[in-house]
């Protein structure tokens, strides 16, 4: 996307939030998503600082922090990206899809070397595909992300335009 001055800028948004968890009768329950604004705007975050509060007591009390309950209240930074599902129902519509720091810094690699061949990634004629392969499951998750040539799918930025969220 273009920024305010018509140049490239990020093509994504950085997002962060917290799982805010309950115990109930020995049963974790998520309670609560609440966005962090520390992690996505970078100012001051009320749960992050009930957090470092949290994980602080816990030191004091002689408890390993990432046993504390404050621990699992920590917040996650995610990234937003505007992506076509190429294998969708709507192909050529683009979505918003937050994606986490194992796949991001995976986009960011392939980018980066791309680009070191003069290659934009990002281009709608000349870019290439990415694929994102999981495996796993729960927090044994593990993702992939390939680069693969252009596939058959015709897309054209005029199409594009009204649909893609400013990052």
């Amino acid at each position: 996307p273009l920024d305010e001055e018509g140049e490239q800028g990020a093509f994504w948004a950085e997002y962060g939030k917290h799982y805010i968890k309950t115990v109930v009768d020995g049963k974790e329950d998520m309670a609560a998503v609440v966005a962090c604004p520390d992690k996505t705007f970078g100012k001051e975050c009320p749960v992050c600082d009930l957090v470092d509060k949290g994980l602080l007591d816990a030191r004091a009390q002689g408890m390993e922090p990432n046993k504390a309950p404050a621990f699992q209240s920590r917040a996650v930074q995610t990234f937003l990206l505007n992506v076509l599902i190429l294998s969708g129902t709507e192909p050529t519509v683009p979505i918003v899809v937050s994606v986490g720091s194992q796949i991001f810094e995976q986009l960011i690699d392939i980018y980066e070397e791309y680009l070191n061949a003069d290659i934009d990634i990002l281009d709608v004629d000349t870019g290439v595909n990415l694929i994102i392969n999981r495996s796993g499951a729960g927090r044994d998750t593990a993702y992939t992300v390939q680069a693969s040539p252009k596939g058959s799918t015709a897309i054209t930025l005029p199409s594009l335009l009204p649909n893609i969220d400013s990052m």
